[in-house]
């Protein structure tokens, strides 16, 4: 974060680190869920909440995806 603050280009570093969160999160390749909202919850202190909402966005819609996902296995196992 204390190298973030001297970045003239915060959109650049934003659309990057946008681009490869949302690789980490689809591919299950992050080393901690915790450690990933730890960075966005620091950049959001850091630039506020406009900056951070689409981030924000990814870890609800992973979460909405595994629940989904979990209800369905749950209904198909009923079905059998």
């Amino acid at each position: 974060i204390v190298i973030f603050r001297y970045l003239a280009d915060k959109d650049v570093f934003e659309a990057y680190y946008k681009n490869h969160l949302a690789k980490r999160l689809l591919g299950n390749k992050s080393g901690s869920e915790e450690a990933e909202r730890a960075m966005v919850s620091l950049l959001k202190a850091e630039c506020g909440y406009q900056f951070t909402s689409k981030l924000e966005g990814m870890f609800n819609d992973m979460r909405i995806s595994k629940e989904t996902a979990e209800k369905y296995r749950t209904h198909k196992k009923g079905l059998v």
